[in-house]
């Protein structure tokens, strides 16, 4: 539907104003009474007009309608600065006190349009964590399930992306640096332990970078 139809029905629309507060609003007053109020761009889309007459279903559906605009407006603006999870995005939303079928709707959408990709997004933010933070998988992994990413989905981009060799590396430039600035000689074998483990690395690659470095043998 791009019109109104006019018809008999008893829906009369007898004004509409520009709001004070939101001057890219419409209010619609039906039979004299303010009734809804509508984006600049939901009045436009319907060509609503002072004497049209509105079926309630019309009048649902121009409701309907521009609060979907508005809130996938919201969602457009919060994705322009950077990927987000659907999560994210539907946690926004929320914020918003957006209805939830509206948030699926949206979602839905975006999923369909690659606005929304968790798995892009979830290799992006694997090879930034071991890049810039150099972390281990495990507090990656944390890091992930905090955004509500799909645990299966982390598994298998794991396999994709990063392999043992690749975090036994990691972990041995850590621990490198890390024994250089322990003082206590005597300690310093836990003190690196602890400190990969914090770091996020599994224990298996830990204990072997550990037994691999002379340094701690000794």
């Amino acid at each position: 539907m791009t019109s109104v139809k006019k018809n008999n029905e008893e829906l009369l629309i007898t004004d509409i104003l520009v709001q004070k507060k939101e001057p890219t609003r419409r209010s619609i007053f039906i039979n004299g009474k303010f009734s809804f109020g509508v984006s600049y761009d939901t009045f436009g889309k319907y060509n609503l007009q002072k004497g049209d007459r509105l079926l309630e279903s019309q009048k649902k559906e121009i409701i309907d309608f521009d609060k979907y605009f508005v809130a996938k407006g919201f969602a457009l603006k919060y994705l322009s600065n950077r990927m987000r999870t659907s999560w994210e995005v539907r946690n926004y939303l929320l914020r918003k006190d957006i209805s939830e079928d509206i948030i699926d709707r949206i979602i839905s959408d975006f999923i369909d349009r690659k606005y929304i990709d968790d798995d892009t997004y979830t290799r992006a933010f694997i090879r930034d964590q071991l890049k810039f933070n150099k972390i281990g998988l495990n507090k990656i992994r944390d890091k992930l399930y905090q955004k509500h990413i799909n645990p299966e989905m982390i598994d298998n981009i794991f396999n994709d992306e990063i392999t043992d060799e690749d975090q036994k590396e990691l972990a041995l430039k850590l621990a490198y640096k890390k024994i250089k600035v322990l003082q206590n000689k005597d300690k310093k074998r836990e003190k690196t332990y602890k400190y990969l483990i914090q770091k996020g690395f599994q224990n298996n690659i830990v204990i072997e970078i550990i037994n691999q470095i002379q340094e701690l043998n000794n």
